[in-house]
Order: C-alpha cells, then sequence, then structure tokens
C-alpha cells in the first residue's frame, strides 16, 4: 500500500509538470551534458598527462643512476688506486734502474718509472740517465700518447738535503703527444747517495716517480 501511494503521488507531481516544460529541461540537460564533454576530456587528459609525466620522471631517474653508478664507482675506484700510489712514492727510495749515457737499460727496477692511475694509457715515462751519474746532467723522458692527456706544463721535483719537493725542471707544451725531456744537474741534489725524482702534472696529480743515484 505504501509503495502504491508513492507511485501515485509521483506519478500526480510528475504529470502535474507540462511537457513542453520536461521537454525543454530535457534538452537542458542534453545540453549541458554535451557542453561539459570536453571539459570533462580536458581533465581526463590532464590527469593522464601528469601521471604520464610522473612515470617518464622516476624512468628518467633510475636511468641516470644506472648509467652513471659505474662511472661514479671507476671514478672512486681509480682515486683509491692513485692514493694508494702516492702512498709507495713517499716511502725511502730502494733500488734503481741502471742506465747507459745514451738511455740503454742495463738493470731495471720494477717499482721505478711507473705511470700513476690517473694517467695509464695516456703517458709513458722512460727511465733518467745517465743512473748513476757521477755530475753529468741527468734526462728523464715521458711521452704523451693523447693530446691533451696532461696540461700545459709538467714539472720535475726532487727532495732538496732540508726534504723538501725543489724544482729541477719543468716543461710547457707538455699537452701536446710525442716525447718530451726533462734535463737538470744533479748537483741540485745536494748531497751524494739515492735519491728520488718526481713528475707532476699543471694541477699537482703524480704522474709517475723513479730513484737516481748520485755518485
Amino acid at each position: 500500500m505504501v509503495r502504491n501511494s508513492t507511485r501515485r503521488a509521483y506519478s500526480v507531481r510528475h504529470s502535474s509538470v507540462p511537457a513542453d516544460q520536461r521537454k525543454r529541461f530535457g534538452n537542458a540537460r542534453m545540453t549541458a551534458d554535451v557542453l561539459s564533454a570536453p571539459f570533462k576530456m580536458a581533465v581526463l587528459s590532464v590527469s593522464f598527462a601528469r601521471s604520464f609525466a610522473n612515470i617518464i620522471m622516476i624512468y628518467c631517474k633510475h636511468l641516470f643512476w644506472l648509467c652513471c653508478l659505474p662511472i661514479i664507482l671507476m671514478a672512486c675506484d681509480s682515486q683509491g688506486q692513485q692514493n694508494d700510489f702516492e702512498k709507495e712514492a713517499d716511502l725511502p727510495p730502494k733500488g734503481f734502474t741502471t742506465t747507459d749515457e745514451n738511455g740503454q737499460v742495463v738493470t731495471e727496477d720494477k717499482d721505478d718509472w711507473r705511470t700513476s692511475p690517473f694517467f695509464l694509457g695516456k703517458i709513458l715515462v722512460e727511465p733518467a740517465f745517465p743512473n748513476p751519474t757521477n755530475g753529468e746532467v741527468v734526462n728523464v723522458t715521458f711521452n704523451v700518447l693523447e693530446f691533451d692527456a696532461v696540461g700545459n706544463r709538467m714539472v720535475l721535483r726532487g727532495r732538496d738535503p732540508n726534504g723538501r719537493l725543489s724544482l729541477l725542471d719543468e716543461i710547457e707544451n707538455a699537452s701536446e703527444p710525442g716525447a718530451h725531456t726533462f734535463r737538470f744537474a744533479p748537483g741540485l741534489l745536494g748531497q751524494k747517495g739515492l735519491h728520488r725524482l718526481f713528475i707532476f702534472d699543471t694541477v699537482g696529480d703524480l704522474v709517475s716517480y723513479g730513484d737516481l743515484m748520485l755518485q
């Protein structure tokens, strides 16, 4: 009985609205739906674009780390190897590579004139000659294998009698590929005995080291 009464009440209220008004109301709703459709599509498009942009950003971040992480790890490993090389260079000199006045190696010390990790494949250093020396001018040649593998200036240093690093010779335009030779008078090292020589690049990175016997 309640349902029938409700239906009759609704029918009465609905039938009380003129047909032309119902038609206009229906048309208005259809027009509103049609007009709002592009807006709804625009909202959906913006939402989709934002979601897609977030996905792209996340993908790019992961891609960045996947590409850069190996490079970062390699750089850290290279820095660690360079630090170890410099620590070995700071040890007291022990043994030396014997060479004649023409640079020919007579006996070799495996620790002498190695290329540091930063410059492997870029520079090759030849043993100092003559070694030992009785006061003759000493030559140390290095070969630059790549253009701009080092800075324009390379320096050769040794420890003076007070243990301080002093300049023995320097070379400008060292970045040009080819052979470059340091030359210095061993008297700059002071007293006779075994001396360690150091080659540095423009910014002070150690390139190589080796020992010289001054008789």
